[in-house]
């Protein structure tokens, strides 16, 4: 009984702090089932959007095949597909922040289901396919960025790390889905049913879609800032409901900066507030921050997705006892443990020191890929390179997820509410030219230089990240998700 009691005067304390704030609420209220089912709800997006690019990714080449075209022009395929993906989340940026986190989310999974279909079933015409799979990366990016912020605004403070613990784990779920329907297509990855693959990777997109439609939440922090108060607290209330909180009052004054009411917007108010919020993204305190995280999540896509097409041509050159599907698949479960990794990151490192420290960590590893994979190529090998090149793999894999968990909470706690999806889905937009810039690299590169160049270039651009990192002014480990003063309290310290 007596830790009952202290634990309501904790919550008591934390509601009357800090003018009775939101953020206050939303730490009273704690974490729980009603945040768990809402992630996983929310985190289908992250899923969906990794079995689309996973078999995107394997299949380009059979798509080539059998359209008769050159490599150059099957890269257009997966680079057709990423621009769309940047475009999606560019686009979700502005929009999230005018109409709500849940509605782009919704509309992504319904495109993913569509156009993924229809990538399966279009006629072979490169003309046909190409914006296909643009429209299905537009559909991928649309949820991605709102998703990452509506998961910070849903939980306390020291809860955001589990939070994209819990989405990144959705991703990784979708991801081996697809590993395992390569898998059972083909093993070896030489003669993949494309068609088949795309149709039946569309499936939990479609189901996705009908179970967020009933049970998503809209982001209380986006409900109080458009003086949606009252909607704001149903779900307060419901999260304290299910969190077996019901005591918990969820009674907060209205924040002091706000936006237009949502009834009363219109194309000029939100012109009006995107400017403004563009503002305080590349203002003086600000503009380095933004332009380092860009890079960061540029580099992250470089080598993350760059890498994904690169290992699917170089690894079924190599003589290896694992076939790769298999290497695929364990590859993508190694990021389960890195998730885990993200949590103690999360709570007990400051989020600079992470990043440098995980960066610095895959431009080792991946250079210890490019060396193994040269020795196996000129048939050097013993069981020792395979052993040390599928270890690279798998730790590539999984430490490349801290980084990106890291950088994106980083860009979600140094953002205000108003620019917060603007700031993550411009950084996630940009990075995805780095997927863009690295197939098409890899492809120009390797008729001159080979097939491993790229994994060299991949090294020395987190180098330069690391430095660029190291130089960021702020922390945010800890900080509430407050906006009574915009970025002034925070920034100036």
């Amino acid at each position: 009984m007596s830790s009952r009691r202290s634990y309501l005067r904790r919550i008591e304390t934390a509601v009357i702090d800090d003018r009775n704030a939101l953020s206050s609420v939303l730490e009273a209220v704690g974490f729980g089932w009603g945040q768990i089912m809402q992630l996983m709800l929310g985190g289908l997006t992250i899923a969906t959007s990794g079995c689309a690019v996973v078999l995107v990714s394997s299949v380009s080449n059979d798509i080539g095949r059998a359209m008769e075209i050159a490599n150059t022009s099957q890269a257009l395929i997966p680079v057709s597909n990423f621009c769309g993906i940047a475009l999606g989340s560019l686009v979700s940026g502005p929009k999230s922040d005018s109409i709500g986190r849940r509605p782009p989310i919704l509309l992504g999974f319904i495109g993913v289901a569509i156009f993924q279909f229809l990538s399966g079933c279009v006629i072979l015409k490169l003309w046909v396919m190409i914006p296909v799979m643009f429209l299905l990366g537009v559909s991928m990016g649309l949820g991605i960025p709102p998703f990452k912020v509506l998961c910070s605004e849903m939980v306390p403070a020291e809860r955001r790390i589990h939070a994209g613990f819990i989405g990144d784990c959705m991703f990784v779920v979708e991801a081996v889905y697809a590993g395992y329907l390569i898998w059972v297509n083909d093993p070896s990855m030489k003669d993949l049913d494309w068609r088949w693959l795309l149709v039946v990777g569309a499936i939990p997109a479609a189901i996705a879609f009908l179970i967020a439609y009933f049970f998503l939440y809209e982001s209380p922090f986006f409900l109080a800032m458009r003086h949606e108060n009252d909607k704001a607290r149903e779900v307060l209330d419901s999260l304290r409901i299910l969190n077996g909180n019901p005591e918990v009052p969820t009674h907060y004054d209205p924040p002091l900066q706000t936006r237009t009411p949502s009834k009363e917007t219109t194309l000029a108010t939100h012109s009006n507030e995107i400017w403004d919020d563009l503002k305080i993204m590349f203002g003086r305190r600000l503009i380095y921050t933004t332009c380092v995280t860009c890079f960061t999540e540029f580099v992250i896509n470089f080598e993350y997705y760059g890498s994904m097409y690169a290992f699917a041509q170089v690894l079924p050159a190599l003589n290896m006892w694992l076939s790769p599907a298999v290497s695929l698949i364990l590859s993508l479960l190694a990021e389960v443990p890195a998730y885990v990794l993200c949590i103690f990151a999360g709570m007990y490192m400051e989020r600079k020191t992470a990043m440098i420290l995980t960066i610095t960590a895959t431009a080792i590893i991946i250079s210890l890929f490019a060396i193994s994979a040269s020795y196996m190529a000129g048939e050097k090998v013993s069981g020792w390179w395979e052993v040390l090149l599928q270890s690279s793999v798998f730790g590539f894999k999984a430490i490349i997820q801290i980084t990106w968990a890291i950088v994106r909470l980083y860009i979600v706690e140094i953002n205000p509410t108003r620019t917060r999806t603007k700031g993550i889905a411009l950084a996630i937009g940009l990075g995805w030219s780095g997927s863009i810039i690295c197939i098409l690299s890899f492809e120009l590169m390797k008729s001159t230089f080979g097939t491993l160049v790229i994994f060299w270039v991949i090294a020395g651009l987190n180098v330069a990240n690391a430095a660029l990192v190291f130089f960021l002014p702020y922390e945010t480990k800890g900080k509430l998700l407050d906006d009574e003063d915009e970025t002034e309290p925070f920034l100036s310290k």
